[in-house]
């Protein structure tokens, strides 16, 4: 035993890991656990005290790691939630309330507070700057039609009430001209609400302000309160254009490297016929079969997600048309031929994963059909190039559109426009060399072989398309 107060016994190596007691003085710290012990080292050149104090440091270190974790986990689970959006439309029902319940603010909006409430829950206060301008000239008209009948019919009303006595006429009126009025915004409501929800928010109020007309008036001082869109962290319809067309772009490019795996050619499979064998490395052990399915999977939700991002910029396309002082409004011309294009190249995209399906689909029934994997081995080297060459392009013109990452923040103009005149010629390149190949090659094959060869000239026809485009 060491001298001193405290020691440990050291058991030789043949002997069970020992439970190391240390014996202290004061008699707040008498003995340490057994579970603690077994971890403790049993070198003799230490101190105990030492060791208890790195036990202690070790778990302090687990606790704080662990609580770091659950922080960070908590922080992700409630990011979805709690969004510049949520925070505004919260911001904005939240003084509609006000307004509504405190006597101040319902005494300073001539006791139409409860108007508040309804014109912020109808101008929705987390859309865009260009949808909230649409949102507000619809409800002018609205407004402007809904005050033009209610004080129609109170006129009427009060005409066939007072001057000739007749109650049930002037109610028969009223109810006549008002039954008329929701029968034809219902109609505009069913047929174009739908799809521009500015419509629909005029049909509301005019429809709200045809009843409420009769006992009370809209006060102006309750208009202020349905801006909250544009004062709380406004979002314009051109930013939210811009990251959708980068987003299009990434799902675009996202397909081509799919693509590049389920053709094989990552050129990392040197063991492996393109399209053949569409096994990789990291999932060799599945079959053949699991392997295509889970490609085509890949495929059609990469193809699903870009046909939803496509129909949302279609939505802020029309709201860019509100707001006049955005760069994408001025040169509007200029954009809408590039969302043309896009679209175009959502109609090639969809020709591309049909030809690739149907491919698959005729080696798994058909293996001794020759004149694909023919073909592949001979177009590898061309048609990875011409890939490769149209991801970089789609890459550049992400970069461009990238609202986070504007151009002319990290990168010069200049420089951009460098790039893409180099990437331009590069895939002018690429496509005509692989066009002459594939003539070749697809004569070739066909003599060869006789088979029906429209799938793969499909495939390659809507490939060139897409690089061209």
């Amino acid at each position: 035993m060491p001298e001193g107060g405290r020691g440990a016994y050291a058991h030789p190596a043949s002997v069970a890991p020992p439970i190391i007691t240390i014996r202290d003085d004061d008699p707040e710290d008498t003995l340490v656990d057994d579970e603690e012990a077994l971890l403790l080292p049993t070198d003799n050149t230490s101190t105990p005290r030492r060791r208890r104090k790195l036990s202690f440091r070790g778990l302090s270190r687990k606790f704080g790691n662990c609580s770091h974790q659950l922080i960070k986990r908590t922080g992700e689970a409630l990011k979805p939630i709690f969004t510049r959006s949520t925070l505004k439309a919260t911001i904005a029902y939240l003084i509609a309330t006000l307004a509504t319940i405190l006597d101040h603010p319902h005494k300073e909006l001539g006791g139409v507070s409860y108007l508040v409430a309804v014109a912020i829950l109808f101008f929705h206060p987390s859309r865009t700057v260009g949808a909230m301008v649409e949102a507000l000239l619809c409800c002018v008209v609205g407004l402007t039609v809904g005050f033009i009948v209610a004080q129609g019919t109170l006129v009427l009303v009060e005409y066939y009430d007072d001057v000739k006595g007749n109650i049930m006429e002037a109610q028969v009126i009223a109810l006549a001209t008002l039954c008329i009025e929701t029968f034809i915004l219902a109609h505009i409501r069913a047929k174009w609400g739908n799809t521009r929800p500015a419509i629909a928010t005029g049909c509301t109020l005019t429809h709200l302000l045809s009843f409420m007309c009769f006992t009370q008036m809209s006060n102006p001082k309750a208009l202020p309160l349905s801006l909250c869109c544009c004062i709380f962290w406004p979002v314009t319809a051109a930013s939210t254009l811009r990251n959708d067309v980068s987003q299009t772009l990434l799902h675009l490019r996202s397909f081509f490297n799919s693509l590049s795996n389920t053709l094989s050619l990552n050129g990392d499979l040197p063991e492996h016929t393109p399209i053949q064998s569409t096994l990789s490395p990291a999932n060799e052990a599945l079959p053949y079969a699991e392997s295509i399915a889970s490609h085509h999977d890949e495929l059609q939700k990469l193809v699903k997600d870009h046909q939803a991002t496509l129909l949302h910029m279609e939505t802020a396309r029309y709201e860019v048309i509100f707001e006049p002082t955005t760069s994408m409004f001025t040169h509007r011309g200029d954009h809408d031929r590039i969302f043309q294009s896009v679209e175009r190249l959502t109609q090639h995209l969809g020709g591309l994963k049909s030809s690739i399906f149907q491919i698959d689909d005729r080696l798994a029934s058909d293996p001794s059909n020759t004149a694909l994997s023919d073909f592949m081995d001979k177009m590898a080297p061309s048609l990875r190039r011409l890939i490769t060459t149209t991801k970089q392009a789609l890459a550049l013109l992400r970069h461009v559109f990238d609202s986070h990452n504007p151009a002319g923040a990290s990168t010069s103009a200049a420089y951009i426009v460098s790039v893409t005149g180099v990437l331009v010629e590069s895939l002018a390149v690429a496509v005509s060399e692989f066009e002459e190949e594939m003539k070749g090659v697809l004569v070739g094959i066909y003599e060869k072989v006789e088979e029906d060869l429209f799938l793969v000239f499909f495939f390659c026809y809507a490939m060139v398309e897409v690089s061209k485009e």
